[in-house]
């Protein structure tokens, strides 16, 4: 049995396809070598022996070769200028046409490309590969609209992956969310391991604050085998915005077993350990993320926390302080850190220092109550200054309602729950009762006992 090789039977298809397009053309020997040559991707060869050969360029069959071998080695000026000779004389055949067309497109002359498109759809109204590429057209040229009406027309009736793909891309770019949703899921149930979907359908997902859909989304991906670069990062980014920092954390720490050392990484692995309490190896991540983004405030301040809540108090006041060099924040904010630095000088046993730092952090939020009473117990047990204890704990007493609704509570022991101002109350007259007997101060009777009520301020 005799066997025809593929290479053999592609040489007779061009063969073919040519005598249908020009049937009067004479196909004689040179033809043929310029047919092998490009079978065999040879199209510079081919382009010489067209141009080299002595061969007539009036021939439509050497025109069109040539515009083909020319457009397969990108030259579309010339490709065009070679189909647009060949239609001068053959004005209704819609493969030159078409062929015309996607030199045009390839130009970025969308225009020109959009015309003859709907000039081959007049002869070929049917052709919904026409219709497609003319969708194409709209598609690269920002058109979305159009875009997306071509190729509404051409999915009809037949869905398949590519078509189901640019519809949610065109919706996508139109802000049209929950048709590019649609149409991103009929993508991935033709085409589960396109990465580029999976991404930005969960994107579009964390935009809307949808959770568990970004999630649903990536773990499909995940679970398939499939694991590109983006998909685990976004898996571990949804598990964090879900507040699930267990699965957070899993997902980045296997993004860093796959060499991603990006600083979204190390960032949001540190955010995750922060939030599982773990803030020695928080500390570790964000450090690393923070070499890489030194203008990060957010990323500062969690680092900054990190250390103090682990055992690098001395880090901590050098991160805080570093935060404050980085932000222009609100007045809370920025008291917030003073707190903070406040907390960890105290951790460092620089009482001074933590009281200059709660100081300035009333001067920003004089209103603060709850800094009133650090302030007064700051003073009380680490700087033992009992006379400007007792004058910030009667301001904060000073802040107690009227009705006696005494919100925030301190836990004693871990046992017995009071007030703060309850606390107060009884700390103020042991500290009077100590300063009499040693220092001989007024007796604790002739001290006011902090009723002197006022609203308290928010």
């Amino acid at each position: 049995m005799k066997i025809i090789s593929p290479a053999f039977c592609h040489y007779k298809w061009i063969i073919y396809a040519l005598t249908v397009m020009f049937p009067l053309s004479v196909t004689g020997q040179s033809k043929d070598s310029v047919v092998f040559y490009m079978q065999q991707y040879n199209y510079e060869k081919a382009v010489h022996l067209i141009e080299e050969g002595g061969e007539d360029l009036a021939d439509p069959m050497l025109l069109y070769l040539k515009g083909n071998a020319l457009k397969s080695l990108n030259d579309f000026q010339g490709a065009a200028a070679c189909f647009e000779k060949i239609l001068a004389e053959d004005s209704l055949n819609v493969k030159l046409i078409a062929d015309l067309a996607e030199c045009y497109k390839s130009l970025n002359a969308f225009g020109k490309a959009q015309a003859l498109y709907k000039k081959a759809m007049v002869l070929e109204p049917a052709n919904r590969y026409l219709v497609q590429q003319l969708a194409g057209t709209y598609y690269l040229d920002d058109n979305f609209p159009e875009a997306a009406g071509f190729y509404s027309l051409a999915i009809t009736g037949d869905t398949v992956y590519y078509l189901a793909r640019q519809l949610a891309r065109c919706f996508d770019n139109m802000d049209s969310t929950g048709p590019a949703i649609r149409y991103y899921h009929k993508a991935l149930l033709l085409n589960p391991y396109d990465e580029a979907s999976v991404s930005r359908l969960a994107t579009l997902y964390i935009n809307k604050k949808e959770y568990a859909g970004a999630i649903a989304v990536t773990d499909s991906f995940l679970r398939i085998g499939s694991s590109g670069s983006k998909i685990p990062r976004l898996s571990g980014y949804a598990h964090f915005l879900n507040e699930d920092y267990a699965l957070s954390a899993e997902r980045f720490k296997f993004c860093l077993q796959q060499n991603d050392t990006s600083v979204f990484v190390h960032k949001f692995l540190g955010y995750s350990l922060f939030k599982l309490e773990q803030y020695g190896e928080a500390k570790d991540f964000l450090e690393k993320a923070f070499l890489l983004d030194t203008l990060n405030a957010d990323l500062c301040y969690t680092l900054g926390l990190s250390c103090d809540l682990s055992y690098y108090k001395k880090q901590a006041i050098e991160y805080l302080h570093m935060t404050i060099g980085l932000v222009t924040p609100s007045s809370s904010f920025m008291s917030r850190i003073y707190q903070d630095l406040a907390v960890s000088y105290t951790g460092f046993y620089k009482y001074p220092e933590a009281l200059e730092m709660y100081l300035k952090a009333f001067d920003l939020t004089p209103g603060d109550t709850l800094l009133l009473y650090r302030i007064a117990s700051h003073y009380d047990n680490w700087m033992k200054d009992y006379n400007m204890a007792l004058q910030y704990y009667r301001k904060f007493m000073d802040t107690r309602p009227k009705e006696r609704k005494d919100l925030s509570t301190i836990n004693m022991n871990g046992a017995i729950v009071v007030s703060y101002y309850d606390f107060v109350e009884r700390r103020m007259k042991e500290i009077r009762e100590e300063m009499f007997w040693k220092e001989g101060q007024p007796s604790p009777s002739s001290e006011s006992s902090g009723n002197n009520h006022k609203e308290k301020p928010q």
